[in-house]
Formats: C-alpha cells, structure tokens, sequence
C-alpha cells in the first residue's frame, strides 16, 4: 500500500471512530432502533442460475474478496427487501450497474416487475445480455438519469448508490408515495451539503450543524427512515 493510500486510510478510519458516538447517540433518541435487525440471513446461491451469482466468473469480483462481500451485500439488502416487497409490486433499482441485485429480485419474485435505471450505456448492455441468458420477463430497463424517470412505481432501492444519488432515489420515492430500501455507497462519495444529516435525530446530536466532516465522508441519515 503506497503513502497515499495509507493516509486516506488512517483519515477514514479516524472519522468512523469520532462519528459512531454520534450514530450511537442518535440511535439512542428514541427506542424506535431498539432491536435492529441485523440482516444476516445468507442467500441459497445454489438454487439461481450461476450468472447472478457475484462468484461467477463472470462478474469479474474475485479480486480481494470482492464476491464474498458482494454476496454478503446482497443477501443483507434482500432480507429487507422481502419485509417491503409485495406480489405485483412495480420496483425501480437506482443506479442499478448491470443488474447485480435487480435480476436476483426478479428472479426471486417473478409476480413483481423491476426496472433497471442506469446512465452508463455500457452497464446496461451487460444487464442486457444478463436478463437474456436467465430468459426473465419481468424486467425492463430505463436508461438515462434517475430524475428523468416518469413511471410510478411501488418500492425504490438501490445497493452502493454513489454521490446524492441515495438523496435523489429517496425523494423521488417520497413522491411517487413509494417504500424503499436504501443503501448508500462509501461517505467518501457523499457530497458536502447543507441537506446533510438528512436525519432529524441525528441533527439533534450534531446541534444542527450541515454534516460531520471527517476525511473525505459526511454522515447521513434518511428522514425517520
């Protein structure tokens, strides 16, 4: 690891270490976050078809460990996901890549439909040739930018939604009324912003300032979410 990276690493880990007390103390606000779910139920990896599996060799995730986390990542998304989700449901993925966990959803829940919205043109020719191969009818794919999308729909999620992207996803969610299950990229990637902490507790417990700078990240919440 060369000096540059080290440092970036020392800087983030020195910001987890002086934002957790906060997370900690804001979760503590209400007993609303009395028994957290943890969402450790693992997958069934062997009753899909391979291709959605992040270990396939396909996905190219070998590197570091890489398609361990991502089963980990997914199998924890999913497990909230089925406590929302609903027979029938219209879902949208924000920021969906090539369809990591939007073709395992429709895979797992053939009565909804999911819509892959994805700027980058070269992710949806993956996702694609993906759908394809599994041969699922109940995916479509909206490529452009996630305010452009016009369809309602029933349930939002997204899985490392870069940038404000998770603030774009949440509030387009609030106002086609629709649930949704969330999950930020690193905080490296969130941008200083006033709208930052989203949360009211944790605004409470920064004493109202924009957002808590530490490195490079910012610690975000989602609006009693």
């Amino acid at each position: 690891m060369d000096k540059r990276r080290k440092k970036r690493k020392e800087e983030r880990e020195r910001f987890i270490e002086q934002s957790l007390p906060l997370i900690e103390q804001a979760l503590e606000c209400s007993d609303t976050f009395s028994d957290i779910d943890s969402g450790t139920e693992e997958l069934d990896w062997s009753s899909m078809p391979s291709c959605l599996d992040p270990d396939c060799k396909e996905a190219n995730l070998h590197k570091e460990g890489r398609s361990s986390r991502k089963r980990q990542q997914l199998s924890s998304l999913v497990h909230f996901i089925r406590k929302v989700i609903r027979p029938g449901d219209r879902c949208v993925e924000f920021g969906a890549g090539s369809g990591h966990l939007s073709l395992i959803l429709a895979w797992l829940f053939p009565q909804c439909h999911f819509t892959l919205c994805e700027r980058k043109e070269y992710s949806v020719d993956v996702a694609r040739s993906r759908i394809a191969e599994v041969s699922l009818t109940n995916c479509s794919i909206f490529l452009g930018d996630a305010t452009d999308l016009q369809e309602d729909f029933d349930l939002g999620v997204s899985l490392h939604s870069c940038g404000v992207l998770t603030d774009v996803a949440m509030e387009i969610c609030l106002r086609k009324s629709a649930a949704f299950v969330l999950c930020p990229c690193c905080y490296g990637q969130v941008a200083a912003s006033a709208r930052h902490p989203r949360s009211t507790r944790l605004r409470l417990v920064t004493g109202g300032e924009g957002h808590v700078t530490g490195g490079e990240g910012h610690v975000t919440g989602g609006e009693g979410h």
